[in-house]
């Protein structure tokens, strides 16, 4: 795993992130710009605890947002992303929205914390399937789905069925 150093948080832990097999390295090679974001924020979030989820309002707009609501009447398909291995609920027929905010999930190592991934948007659930994934994630990817088209996805893992059977979202 190659680690590259971002920054210093308020609290003086260093963080790194790995920009090649990191779940933060697509979200970064999608979104231009999104690391010196989090160059901006790293120093004033306080980094503690093995697994850090923090959210960071810039009061200004500062890209898209792929999260939207959804409903019956919407195209959903579901795929597996680019260095994941559970599918993620997709709405082919809607547009990103502008947003003020960013999400960085922080996982600590012997020296420090990694950026294990990162998006714009703000904190949502982890998506069903996921070993975090919790009674919330179902019932939030029920109504949620991200915009088809702005992620990378694994080819030939795009299906119209819902990959859980059991419990459907």
């Amino acid at each position: 795993m190659g680690r590259t150093f971002v920054g210093t948080s308020a609290n003086y832990c260093e963080v790194y992130v790995d920009l090649e097999a990191s779940r933060a390295a697509t979200q970064l090679r999608e979104n231009p710009g999104l690391l010196e974001l989090i160059k901006e924020a790293l120093p004033q979030i306080e980094l503690v605890g093995p697994d850090v989820t923090k959210e960071h309002d810039f009061g200004k707009v500062i890209g898209f947002t792929d999260l939207v609501e959804v409903g019956d009447g919407d195209e959903i398909v579901y795929a597996v992303r680019e260095n994941r291995e559970v599918y993620t609920k997709f709405a082919k027929d809607r547009e990103p929205s502008e947003c003020n905010w960013v999400t960085m999930v922080f996982r600590a190592v012997a020296d420090g914390y990694m950026l294990y991934t990162t998006w714009i948007g703000q904190i949502s659930p982890p998506f069903p399937g996921e070993p975090t994934a919790t009674h919330e994630s179902w019932a939030f990817w029920r109504i949620h789905a991200l915009v088809y088209g702005r992620q990378a996805i694994k080819p030939g893992t795009e299906t119209t069925v819902c990959p859980d059977t059991t419990n459907p979202w």
